[in-house]
């Protein structure tokens, strides 16, 4: 799958203090344009109410992406906390 990123997750793994945390996200995207589908990688779910919306946990925080026919949009990365607040 292609792999494109807001410029909004972007900032939000700049704002990460944890480099474990940033290790796990560059292994996640690799995974994603390796896969063909989303069912191979675990730690997926999709959000309730929209239909291209998913996330992905990593610890206490969270990977906000969409799926589209084309592409993965990687949208946001925060903690738990907030994720739910900010995405969608």
């Amino acid at each position: 799958m292609q792999v494109r990123y807001h410029r909004q997750f972007e900032k939000d793994l700049e704002k990460c203090n944890f480099p474990e945390l940033i290790q796990d996200v560059f292994v996640f995207i690799e995974a994603l344009e390796h896969t063909s589908s989303l069912q191979n990688i675990r730690n997926i779910k999709k959000l309730s109410g929209f239909s291209s919306f998913y996330r992905y946990r990593i610890g206490e925080y969270r990977l906000g992406f969409r799926l589209t026919d084309t592409h993965v949009q990687l949208d946001r990365f925060l903690h738990r906390k907030d994720i739910y607040k900010k995405y969608p």
